[in-house]
């Protein structure tokens, strides 16, 4: 039996992460929404940095105890760290286009998602960086 998707495509929010101002002072701006998923130069252009994606949603209902519920990033590109409510799922480690986390036990009836990415458009030109293929949750029969 083929999986069943829920794709987190549409609003995310996002902020950039020890951005320093013009006196050096790291730089405290709000999240802003942003559509994804998309790729990094098409967001921000050529810029090097460290971003922080985030994605609220809620837990699927109805899951029967032989159903497993798994984060699944089809094209992620950059370096960093993935967590699930504060609980780290794993890192990046940059030459991976994919990832996937079994996330059953870890659900709660609110989730929040965050993706840390450092991602360099001119030291991999031809690599899409940023979180450039859907991230969805995929729930499985075992």
């Amino acid at each position: 039996m083929q999986p069943h998707r829920i794709h987190l495509n549409g609003p995310w929010t996002y902020e950039w992460i020890g951005r320093k101002d013009d006196r050096g002072s790291e730089r405290q701006a709000e999240p802003l929404r942003i559509k994804l998923p998309a790729v990094w130069n098409d967001l921000f252009g050529p810029v090097t940095g460290n971003v922080r994606f985030r994605r609220s949603f809620g837990k699927p209902t109805n899951l029967e105890s032989n159903e497993r519920v798994f984060l699944c990033f089809d094209g992620i590109g950059g370096t960093g760290t993935v967590r699930l409510n504060g609980g780290e799922l794993g890192t990046l480690d940059g030459k991976q286009t994919s990832a996937r986390y079994d996330v059953t036990r870890l659900l709660k009836s609110r989730n929040t998602l965050l993706v840390e990415l450092c991602f360099a458009p001119d030291a991999s030109p031809a690599e899409p960086g940023g979180l450039w293929r859907p991230v969805a949750i995929e729930i499985q029969q075992v």
